[in-house]
């Protein structure tokens, strides 16, 4: 009886979430979020929802036959712990940067969080060295929303820890740089 109540409240926040993106892309000039995502937050923190960390090749994007992740090649993926994968969702959720910012020049991304519940999903691309994220969150085959997100760049630590522990590979640095630690 519990589960249905849990299964119809998070439907009916996506539901939300899902007008509230119209309304918000009918908005003019649109910047990057200052707030995470309530939906993917709730979706985050159910029991059920299965946690997958990815790795991804920032040089390329996908190539058909391919595992990707919102058009990037996947280097790997593994399936986290509950305990691990809650705790990079709560530090990407204290990453979003609140501050005043030129727009960034690259988006590289080498890193990836995908959230499964039943039917409700969301996959987040992090670029920690210009400090970009895009998730897309939705219900089955329909994407409610994309948004983009400027993040600080303090995460990138522990993202590639918890890859290399998995036995996952991480992208070198793009053009030679170093993504910021």
């Amino acid at each position: 009886m519990l589960h249905r109540w849990r299964k119809r409240i998070l439907i009916g926040v996506l539901i939300g979430a899902a007008v509230g993106t119209v309304i918000w892309l009918s908005l003019p000039a649109q910047s990057p979020r200052r707030s995470f995502p309530g939906a993917v937050a709730m979706l985050g923190s159910s029991s059920r929802t299965q946690f997958v960390l990815v790795t991804l090749d920032p040089a390329s994007e996908s190539v058909a036959g391919g595992a990707s992740m919102r058009d990037w090649t996947i280097l790997g993926s593994a399936r986290v712990s509950p305990q691990i994968g809650r705790r990079l969702l709560s530090r990407m959720k204290s990453a979003v940067f609140t501050g005043t910012s030129d727009w960034p020049a690259c988006f590289d991304p080498r890193h990836g969080l995908q959230l499964r519940n039943g039917i409700a999903w969301s996959d987040m691309v992090i670029c920690f060295e210009c400090g970009q994220m895009y998730v897309s969150y939705g219900i089955g085959s329909l994407t409610i929303a994309n948004d983009h997100i400027l993040l600080s760049r303090d995460e990138l630590r522990l993202f590639n820890e918890a890859a290399l522990r998995q036995g996952l590979r991480v992208a070198p640095p793009t053009f030679g740089g170093e993504e910021r630690e």
